[in-house]
Parts: structure tokens; C-alpha cells; sequence
């Protein structure tokens, strides 16, 4: 674990990722822990990207604003009107239960 904060503090994603896997690899229950860390080592490193390169962003701008109109309109196409119905409850356990 502290191989893993002192590769995410140095700012190296190669040393990031051969900590994460040799956490996950320890126990079962790092697993989650390293794939949620090593996702947030990925987000932040392509923000930084987008952030120090100006014009990537506005190459990136158009695509994804694209991208955010069509699952907008895909989604009212699916629904039709209709409300989305959240599933809470025993369900919720049993598809858990049932998908590990």
C-alpha cells in the first residue's frame, strides 16, 4: 500500500500500475481498492493532459458534446416519456448475489 502512494506521489503511472497490481494481487478484497485508485490516476493524469494542452481541448470539445447529445437523444428515445425506475431493496442484494 505505501509502494502505491509513493508511485502516485512521483507521478509515475508505470510505477502506479505495478504497485496496483501487486496490491490487488496480495488479497481479494484490495482488488476494488486498486481499480478505483488506478482509475483515479488515469482521470487525473488525462485532465493534467487536457489542462497543459489548450489546443487538445478545444479538439476534444466538439466530439464530446457530440457524443452527450446523442445518448441524450437516445435516451429519450428509449424511455418514450416514461419515468426510470430505480431498483432498491432485497432485489438489489439478490442481482449482487447473483453477479459475484
Amino acid at each position: 500500500m505505501r509502494r502505491l502512494v509513493a508511485a502516485i506521489g512521483d507521478n509515475d503511472e508505470h510505477q502506479v500500475e505495478e504497485a496496483v497490481l501487486q496490491l490487488a494481487g496480495t488479497r481479494k478484497i484490495f482488488a476494488p481498492l486498486a481499480l478505483a485508485a488506478d482509475a483515479f490516476v488515469m482521470l487525473s493524469s488525462g485532465l493534467r493532459l487536457l489542462v497543459t494542452n489548450w489546443r487538445l481541448m478545444l479538439v476534444q470539445a466538439l466530439p464530446a458534446m457530440w457524443i452527450w447529445a446523442a445518448t441524450y437523444d437516445s435516451k429519450a428515445k428509449v424511455l418514450r416519456g416514461q419515468p426510470f425506475h430505480d431498483i432498491r431493496g432485497p432485489v438489489v442484494l439478490v442481482l449482487f448475489a447473483a453477479w459475484c
